[in-house]
């Protein structure tokens, strides 16, 4: 989500990453160093992630809430736990 002066103001470069992956690659991949090069010399850049959480309801048994919702969560977490420090920053801030 991003930032109130985000929204107000707007960007100079936004930034976007469309891979429907992204919620099952592990911590590590190549992709996060990506993002982590955007946090590192674009830094005040807005980016803009696009993926598919739909990949998180096929793989939930049928012990845990299986709506959109929950998926598009977990998808939150997923993409913030794998993340490196600065591109964490980022979403911290709301770019």
């Amino acid at each position: 989500t991003y930032s109130t002066s985000v929204m107000k103001q707007g960007c100079n470069l936004t930034v976007v990453l469309m891979d429907p992956r992204l919620p099952i690659l592990p911590a590590g991949d190549p992709t996060w160093f990506s993002l982590e090069s955007i946090a590192a010399y674009a830094s005040t850049a807005c980016v803009l992630l696009q993926t598919s959480y739909c990949i998180i309801q096929d793989s939930e048994d049928d012990s845990r809430d299986n709506t959109d919702e929950s998926a598009q969560e977990q998808v939150v977490e997923i993409i913030y736990e794998h993340s490196l420090p600065l591109f964490r920053r980022m979403i911290e801030q709301g770019q």
